[in-house]
């Protein structure tokens, strides 16, 4: 080859690689998105941060101040940022000396969703979520492959509760209440410290709810929804809960959940489990108005749902409510559902099992407002109870029930066969009037039926 055309092949190569040597070489230029914040093209031109998804492990700290320096870098005004932190030691163990929000001496309240890592993150003191603020785990961890996400309260916690949801406090929320607060897909395990409880809604409203939540190990009441005010008015729905209560508890204040003076979206999908090594009462407290309580199971609770205990109860609807003796391995329940006296009226209740094993038995529903039992022995499934208001006289009421051992309101079109039980029940015939058929109304007298 002659020394023109090796210059020109030379040249030619120089032309291709030129542009390869200078990108290799040539230093970057400085991103928001290398700080945290996501890089994104904007009109065919790179970069320019986002904000809308920070990742929190490139900040310092330990895993909650690493969340707090992302929320306090978001710019003012941002509408809510997702706060990537399953980064920060995915699968292990992290610890928290404050919170997300609370950095010992300020607080940070703009709003977000806040990916939790999987792993076991112990925390020191209760995390209290402000306006707008929302939690998200990895799931509750099922075989090796999820370990899910687990809120740890070690020996020596500091607060009565592991998560408050808003708070009184001046600042945490905008008004009197805090909106949009939400907890799901992680678990909260209390380690059985003195009466510590698991999650606490007093002050959050519209849009606030749990959701996909396990609570194990918590001596105090597992979700408290309501503290005698207003203000988790309207929160809710509190849905797929799991409730495992320790083998060390020794606390008589154990409960899986209690709605007090508030009316809330209910409790739909809860279960409820107590060892038969331990002695509880109540697993659902519901203290309130206007509340549905459904598809909830329980093992080893005393009473299952214990309605107005603590606070008039009214217009209250319960449904697909489950009690169990565990396969005959633990007795310790007495009563599917239990109704208090003098504080319930308007009560609903559609479909109870009291789920005996052997020659076990204990109570589908103790009412005491009108002094009923019915027990699982004969009444172990029941269909429909509804109580309703109290009469013009002491000890009068109303009331309807599936069950042929409750004095109850029948209708029909015909008059009402010879025999009949218990005595007290009702039979109005709203069919035609004859010779043979000179009344409507019928009550039961001494196992026959006698026109009034």
């Amino acid at each position: 080859m002659n020394t023109k055309k090796r210059l020109t092949l030379n040249v030619m190569l120089l032309t291709l690689i030129s542009p390869l040597i200078g990108f290799l070489f040539l230093t970057p230029a400085s991103m928001e998105g290398q700080n945290g914040y996501n890089a994104v093209y904007t009109g065919g031109t790179c970069c320019l941060s986002s904000a809308a998804f920070v990742d929190a492990s490139v900040y310092s700290g330990d895993l909650c101040f690493k969340i707090y320096q992302a929320l306090q870098g978001l710019p003012i005004g941002t509408a809510e940022s997702v706060i990537d932190a399953r980064g920060i030691n995915p699968g292990g163990s992290n610890s928290c000396t404050n919170t997300p929000w609370w950095n010992g001496s300020a607080l940070q309240t703009r709003g977000s969703y806040i990916l939790l890592p999987a792993g076991t993150i112990t925390i020191s003191s209760t995390w209290i979520m402000p306006d707008h603020a929302k939690l998200v785990g990895q799931g509750l961890g099922h075989g090796v492959t999820n370990v899910g996400t687990t809120l740890l309260a070690p020996l020596g916690f500091s607060g009565t509760y592991m998560v408050q949801m808003g708070s009184s406090t001046t600042g945490y929320c905008i008004s009197s209440a805090c909106v949009d607060v939400s907890i799901e897909g992680l678990a909260l395990n209390g380690s059985d410290n003195g009466n510590l409880g698991g999650i606490l809604n007093a002050n959050s409203q519209e849009m606030s709810f749990v959701n996909r939540v396990s609570l194990k190990n918590l001596p105090g009441t597992a979700l408290q929804v309501g503290d005698g005010s207003s203000f988790a008015q309207n929160s809710g729905p509190y849905s797929n809960i799991w409730v495992q209560v320790g083998t060390s508890n020794t606390s008589p204040n154990t409960h899986c959940a209690q709605i007090l003076k508030v009316q809330t979206r209910g409790i739909h999908g809860m279960t409820c489990v107590a060892p038969p090594s331990v002695t509880v009462q109540g697993g659902v407290l519901l203290d309130a108005h206007n509340n549905i309580v459904e598809n909830v199971h329980f093992e080893g609770f005393q009473d299952g749902v214990l309605i107005g205990s603590q606070q008039a109860a009214t217009s209250n609807t319960l449904i697909n409510i489950n009690g169990s003796d565990a396969a005959g391995t633990n007795t310790n329940i007495q009563r599917v559902v239990h109704i208090s006296a003098a504080n319930v009226t308007d009560l609903s209740i559609q479909g109870v099992e009291a789920q005996a094993t052997g020659t076990n038995t204990f109570d589908s529903i103790q009412d005491d407002e009108t002094g009923v039992t019915l027990n699982s022995s004969q009444d172990a499934d029941v269909g429909l109870y509804v109580l309703g208001q109290a009469g013009p006289t002491v000890g009068s009421y109303t009331r309807f029930s599936t069950s042929p051992r409750v004095q109850s309101w029948a209708v029909g079109t015909q008059p009402p066969p010879t025999l009949c039980s218990p005595n007290g029940a009702l039979y109005t015939n709203a069919g035609p009037m004859g010779t043979t058929v000179q009344t409507t109304m019928y009550v039961c007298v001494q196992g026959q039926w006698k026109g009034i």
